[in-house]
């Protein structure tokens, strides 16, 4: 679906003047702007641009009426009435895309969610995991709950942290990386740390390292934003790139522990920890280890597995 629109005043937000014009709540607006599905005279931009008189907008949505129900296995931590824990697996996609139409956990859940839970093209979807990227993923059942854990993401209050394995050893052994990221200069299918992008922030602490010539550090990772491919992004500018990362690893990665790692086709990268607000029982935390073949490479490594301190 392709929506056009054409600025006849100047001044407003575009997501504030999109969100009045189409009535989609403002915090959904934003999340179709961040994932790029609205462009203003043909160019990707940011909600906080200021619109000029003959601006032309477009809003570019899935067709409707083609999500449907497929039995796919998935991991469900926790279920109530309001909400869906998952435990998402690194192959699985989370909503439907160009180039995943189907098998993705929405067409999963699909049975168990209002359609009218947030976006009706990826209903109850309130944050995502990219693929390659395991772990915990909240989704919302009705569309009061949704807008009730959009405004705990919008409010940086959701805690995430993650479980990393990257080369070398990132100095200091704890610390923050506090980058804007945007879409990078030379290919714009990849962000990048660049002077005009979103602020972020990715704070760190290395757990454990090898003691070899060329080391390997498995880092905790708590996100205090929560930008596309954040922390892929942050570490990879300190020249500590995840481990079989196709997109942000090194151009030739360093030979040791090739062989251990050639059949890895995604980054070594967990959701392992996810805190919030559930809209009626209050604060929930969770946390799961990481899926075997990151386990495999952990014992690979000798790490002491009371690190991960599940």
């Amino acid at each position: 679906m392709k929506k056009d629109f054409f600025v006849f005043q100047s001044g407003k937000r575009l997501d504030r003047w999109l969100a009045k014009a189409t009535g989609i709540p403002r915090n959904q607006i934003q999340i179709y702007i961040k994932e790029e599905t609205v462009l203003v005279n043909s160019r990707i931009t940011k909600a906080s641009y200021k619109l000029n008189m003959g601006d032309h907008i477009e809003l570019r949505l899935s067709p409707k009426g083609q999500l449907e129900a497929q039995d796919i296995a998935v991991d469900i931590v926790y279920q109530d009435e309001e909400i869906i824990v998952v435990n998402k697996s690194p192959d699985m996609v989370v909503h439907p895309a160009p180039g995943h139409v189907d098998g993705t956990l929405v067409n999963a859940l699909l049975p168990l969610i209002d359609p009218d839970a947030g976006d009706p093209q990826r209903p109850g979807i309130v944050h995502r995991l990219d693929k390659g990227t395991s772990g915990l993923l909240v989704v919302a059942k009705t569309a009061k709950t949704a807008d009730f854990l959009i405004e705990q993401f919008a409010a940086r209050t959701i805690k995430r942290e993650y479980l990393a394995l990257v080369w070398g050893i990132p100095k200091p052994i704890t610390g923050f990386i506090e980058a804007p990221i945007g879409r990078s200069n030379n290919n714009r299918k990849r962000m990048a740390v660049v002077e005009d992008g979103k602020y972020a922030k990715t704070n760190y602490h290395v757990l454990a390292y090898t003691p070899t010539s060329t080391p390997i550090s498995l880092v905790r990772c708590r996100l205090e934003t929560g930008r596309t491919h954040q922390i892929r992004v942050h570490l990879r500018s300190k020249n500590h790139p995840l481990l079989c990362d196709p997109t942000y690893g090194f151009a030739k990665p360093p030979k040791f522990g090739q062989t251990k790692l050639a059949a890895i086709a995604h980054p070594l990268l967990h959701a392992q920890t996810l805190g919030f607000l559930h809209p009626t029982k209050g604060e929930m935390n969770f946390s799961v280890p990481p899926p075997e073949e990151f386990m495999q490479v952990l014992k690979w490594l000798q790490f002491p597995f009371e690190n991960l301190a599940l």
